[in-house]
């Protein structure tokens, strides 16, 4: 989309006469791209919605870009808005057809964007068709066990039920910062990648056979704060966190109780690059 998108406007450049006009435009189109990115998007969206949205606004494009004027009809809103039923009726009969029908599952996943080829005649049914296909699989990917979701300049931050498990997740895009059991006799539980097996667990077991406890210990980046449950009486714990959103989530009570359950440990709010700087020489053991 990008690389079509440069192509037309390298194609609609004007006489050299106006360059340097051509290109304080397409600088200042740059730069009000980069703060509704950047700044604006963070604030009115919870998800990463711009990136859908964009892709759709560039197949509109076509409309205007076209020698020749197209009206816009009721069959072109018609049209999507049928792929659109098709579309959720797919995603609504997919757990209906379950492992026994993997063909089925293949043809729903292939047919509705490979139909959107068809709707390319005319602008506005083609981004149209586009936002039908586009709009109802990124909600379903995101919607399952889905509790709550929040965005903030450094990431989008969804917590998860797994009632298989059962556990809630904290993840942010493909990332799992942590988990916990929802069993309240488990919240202790070091989950995931931080379990007592694990490379951390296995670290902290031989720091205990090692040392009689009262460490000074830094952790960077707080997740859902699983890590201060390794705190033993006498140790000072300092979490450095550089994202507020993640210190509320961890320090909610309807999800996760690492902190509220495993001490009083310190956060500092910052980059913990800039903050380490103001320690002390060797504060850490």
């Amino acid at each position: 989309t990008a690389l079509v998108c440069h192509g037309a406007l390298a194609a609609r450049r004007p006489p050299a006469a106006r360059l340097t006009e051509f290109y304080i435009c397409m600088s200042l189109g740059g730069a009000l791209g980069g703060i509704a990115n950047a700044l604006i998007a963070p604030i009115i969206f919870s998800g990463a919605y711009e990136y859908p949205l964009a892709l759709v606004l560039a197949c509109a494009l076509r409309q205007a870009a076209s020698a020749t004027p197209q009206r816009v009809g009721w069959r072109d809103i018609a049209a999507p808005l049928a792929l659109f039923a098709i579309v959720l009726a797919i995603l609504l009969g997919w757990d209906a057809l379950g492992e026994s029908a993997p063909p089925l599952q293949a043809l729903g996943l292939i047919l509705p964007p490979l139909s959107v080829v068809f709707f390319r005649g005319n602008g506005v049914r083609f981004a149209l068709a586009v936002a039908a296909v586009l709009v109802p699989f990124m909600v379903a990917h995101n919607s399952p066990g889905l509790l709550h979701q929040e965005r903030s300049f450094f990431g989008v931050y969804r917590v998860k039920l797994d009632p298989a498990a059962p556990i809630i997740d904290l993840i942010d895009g493909t990332v799992l910062h942590g988990a916990e059991a929802t069993d309240p006799a488990r919240w202790r539980d070091q989950l995931s990648y931080y379990n007592q097996a694990g490379p951390i667990g296995q670290y902290f077991a031989a720091l205990r056979a090692a040392a009689p406890g009262g460490e000074r210990i830094g952790a960077i980046g707080l997740g859902t704060g699983t890590l201060a449950c390794y705190g033993r009486a006498g140790d000072d714990w300092t979490f450095y966190e550089i994202d507020p959103a993640v210190l509320r989530l961890a320090q909610d009570t309807h999800y996760f109780h690492f902190l509220e359950q495993c001490g009083n440990d310190r956060v500092d709010l910052g980059d913990a690059r800039v903050a380490l700087t103001s320690e002390p020489p060797a504060r850490y053991d």
